[in-house]
């Protein structure tokens, strides 16, 4: 048999007496088993640490209300065991053999003490009372370590707090060994009982126990005495005993605490985990806290974003004035202050208070204890529970460890609520954002959209007045306006970025809250307080991080906009942002749809318009050249020989359409160039009146053939400003046309007046007219009324249209009046030359 041997054996024989009925069995093997360590020499510390080792094995797996029976059957089975098997070791065998009955009487009473509950000071005080009975000493007592601190926990007729017994003791406790002394009058001072009497000798005995000091225990006498081996002996059988007892006693203290704990969580973790709602769970973690923990008052801050202040946010049994002077509290202020900053559970005194801003206010309350524990979740502090008592209380590290572990569970509980509340807030929020854009959606009309996104984004905002900007360059331009007069409107129209809650948030790319005191704009400002707006919150209109736009909310009662609401109209001035985008982007497409359409029908009409050019340049070249060419044949051929007046006539068609094709070809190369950007334009003071009799000259013969008759009413003084040779293109151009399309004995005018800085000049005629739909045509390149081969009258359709773009090179205008059937006039606006 060793140690080893021991140590597998013991257990089961202990699982037979305690659990499988089977004592007189377990207690028949105990008697072998102590006769085999009797001969194997195993020691009584031996015995005892198996003992102990075995029983916390067995605890772990037994119910919390079965503990207390099995803790003390066991230690009746240890009584019965140390009994049958001769106490186990050979010197406490032969110890028992020797001694009279009242030595036995006095181990059973010892025995009984220990089974007769777990009251650690009834244990120790009946140890000391059978040692003083069976040993006849003066007095005794026994001192423990508490927290490593020795403290002298029961004594009998002995002054406790001698200062030589007390050194003695606790030199035993270090050391760790037994040690007496033969006679005190050899040491200074003396000791003297309570009841006279001088200690002239004493002796201690370490309580040991797994090779740990728990404590000493100390015997004095009234006469020197040498200590003899029987003695110490049995004082160490009781010092094992009384090291059982107070680990047992520990070991139960423990787990009555762990149960008190394990309770206390269980009835916490009931209340919080019914809801989700972070005020109901505040304050009924604080009920059931300040219940488990059987306080006066208490209350729950909260740790602001800033990570400098707690506010209180639940509260039970606190004055008005006392919530509101702790309201909120910074890091390292007051108690709860100290226990966010230092992360780990406060108790102290109102003496010792940290805050003497915070003091009075509590004395009133009549406050005289506290404390608080920080609130840890996932390792990070989020607040503090704090716990007062208008009575005094010591704070044992049970109580603190205890109040901890509340702390950290709701702690817990304040996270989960937080969690989803920031996903019910999230859910929410992506709601509202889908009802904003499920409306916003459905049109592409920009008009239609800024009026039904301010009406939705006023309702999911609870708000009652708004208004919605678009940007135009560097201004907010008002697009939509809701709950607002028409007073305010007029002067809202407008606002530049920058300027009042609309163009401050687009100017930071950012959502703004403010009150009436801190309104921005001293011009709105009278017209704010008549429509009885108080509270404000504005957001940018943001397209892939463009500013598109501003919105601006306001209500006419008192509200704090949280940075949940900010955020939440930053993502509706988003959603809004994006669809202003694209129905922008949709009227653009359209407009350049509308253009492309434009432009390709202009395109065909210009390729019409160029087939027709081709079709009339063709005939109006082939036309004088017959001429030219029949002309020069007759001359040729001498056929007109002798006539002169008929050679005449051939020369002047000859010259007259070579002058008609060369007008033909200028115009041309004229349009060419001006394609090009080739045409220069020298400017210069013009004689308007010179210029007309050097064309009507011209044209004379044709106005005579046809018995036209020409006026003119040109003040000698009108002069323009312009290009002598393109003006005289102009003139040209308009005569031209005006003999052309007057009949025979018809009228033609030129008329010239000044207009301010400018010279108005008009070209009348009273022929044919020109329908009010072919006006605005007759300046586009090739265009001709009638464009076919068989058309009465000649012309390639360039004259009007190089006429336009001479007169916008003089900065000047032109324009065309006219009635079918009875009269044209073409009108010419020119700025006039300086000093006319």
């Amino acid at each position: 048999m060793n140690s080893e041997e021991l140590k597998s054996i013991y257990p089961e024989l202990l699982k037979k007496y305690l659990f499988e009925g089977k004592e007189e069995e377990a207690l028949y093997g105990a008697y072998k088993l102590g006769k085999e360590c009797f001969e194997a020499k195993i020691g009584i510390e031996d015995i005892m640490n198996i003992h102990t080792q075995s029983l916390e094995s067995i605890l772990r797996a037994v119910p919390p209300s079965k503990i207390h029976e099995v803790v003390l059957k066991s230690s009746n089975l240890l009584i019965e065991f140390s009994i049958r098997f001769g106490l186990v070791c050979q010197n406490y065998f032969e110890m028992l053999q020797q001694t009279d009955e009242r030595i036995r009487t006095a181990f059973y009473q010892a025995g009984e003490a220990l089974t007769a509950g777990l009251d650690i000071q009834r244990m120790l005080s009946v140890i000391l009372d059978t040692i003083k009975n069976l040993m006849e000493v003066a007095g005794c007592a026994i001192m423990l370590l508490e927290e490593d601190i020795p403290v002298i926990k029961a004594s009998e007729s002995l002054d406790a707090e001698n200062e030589f017994f007390k050194d003695f003791l606790f030199k035993i406790i270090k050391e760790g060994k037994m040690d007496f002394v033969y006679d005190l009058r050899e040491k200074n001072p003396p000791m003297i009982l309570k009841d006279g009497r001088e200690i002239r000798s004493v002796l201690a005995i370490p309580l040991n126990l797994k090779g740990k000091t728990r404590g000493v225990l100390g015997i004095c006498l009234t006469h020197p005495h040498h200590y003899g081996e029987k003695e110490i002996n049995l004082l160490t059988s009781f010092a094992y005993q009384a090291a059982s007892a107070i680990d047992n006693a520990h070991l139960f203290k423990e787990l009555q605490h762990h149960d008190k704990t394990i309770d206390a969580l269980y009835a916490i973790d009931r209340v919080v985990s019914h809801t989700l709602d972070l005020e109901n769970i505040l304050r009924g973690a604080l009920t059931k806290a300040m219940e488990v923990t059987e306080t006066d008052t208490g209350g729950i801050y909260l740790l602001e974003e800033n990570g400098k202040t707690l506010s209180l946010k639940a509260h039970v049994g606190l004055s008005p004035e006392l919530v509101n002077a702790f309201s909120k509290i910074g890091v390292g202020q007051g108690v709860s202050g100290m226990a966010v900053s230092s992360g780990k559970p406060v108790a102290l005194d109102i003496a010792n208070y940290p805050s003497p801003e915070l003091l009075a206010p509590l004395i009133k309350e009549g406050i005289i204890s506290i404390a608080s524990a920080p609130l840890i979740a996932k390792g990070k502090v989020v607040g503090a529970i704090s716990l007062s008592y208008k009575s005094r209380r010591t704070f044992s590290k049970d109580d603190l460890d205890l109040l901890a572990s509340i702390g950290s569970q709701i702690g817990v509980a304040i996270q989960n609520a937080t969690l989803f509340s920031d996903l019910e807030r999230h859910h929410k929020m992506l709601e509202t954002l889908y009802s904003i854009e499920s409306v916003v959606s459905r049109s592409l009309d920009l008009e239609e959209i800024f009026d039904v996104a301010l009406s939705k984004t006023l309702d999911v905002t609870d708000t009652e007045a708004g208004t919605l900007y678009s940007l135009d360059g560097e201004i907010l331009r008002l697009k939509a306006i809701k709950g607002l007069s028409s007073e305010f409107e007029e002067k809202a129209l407008i606002r530049k970025i920058g300027d009042g809650i609309p163009g401050i948030s687009a100017q930071l790319k950012k959502a703004i809250t403010m009150d009436i005191s801190q309104f921005p704009s001293p011009l709105l400002l009278p017209y704010v307080r008549k429509e009885g707006l108080v509270s404000f919150i504005g957001t940018p209109l943001l397209s892939k991080g463009n500013v598109v736009g501003a919105m601006a909310l306001g209500t006419k009662k008192k509200r704090i906009f949280t940075q949940d609401d900010l955020d939440l109209l930053l993502s509706i001035g988003n959603v809004i942002g994006i669809a202003v985008e694209n129905a922008s982007l949709y009227g653009a497409s359209k407009e350049n749809l509308q253009k492309l359409q434009k432009a390709y029908e202009e395109l065909q009409t210009l390729d019409k318009m160029k087939e027709e050019f081709i079709s009339v340049v063709s005939h109006e070249l082939k036309t004088p050249l017959i001429s030219i060419k029949g002309y020069g044949e007759l001359l040729y051929d001498e056929k007109l020989k002798g006539r002169l007046d008929e050679q005449k006539k051939s020369l002047e068609a000859i010259i007259r359409n070579a002058d008609r094709l060369t007008r033909l070809i200028d115009s041309i190369m004229f349009i060419s160039r001006l394609q090009a950007g080739k045409i220069e334009f020298h400017l210069e003071p013009l004689d308007v009146d010179e210029i007309v009799r050097m064309c009507v000259s011209d044209f004379k013969s044709m106005m005579d053939k046809k018995q036209i008759t020409f006026e003119k009413d040109i003040p000698k003084i009108s002069r323009v400003l312009g290009d002598k040779d393109k003006f005289v293109e102009v003139i040209t151009n308009l005569l031209d046309n005006a003999i052309k399309f007057t009949p025979d004995g018809g009228k033609i005018s030129i008329k010239v007046w000044d207009e301010a800085l400018n010279v108005h000049l008009t070209v009348s005629d009273n022929g044919i007219g020109i329908p009010a739909d072919i006006i605005p045509k007759l300046f586009t390149r090739f265009y001709q009324v009638d464009a076919s081969t068989a058309r009465k009258y000649s012309g390639a359709g360039l004259g009007l249209y190089i006429t336009k773009n001479i007169i916008d090179a003089f900065r000047g205008k032109i324009w065309i009046e006219s009635e079918v059937g009875k009269w044209t006039t073409v009108h010419i606006l020119l700025p006039a030359a300086e000093g006319r």
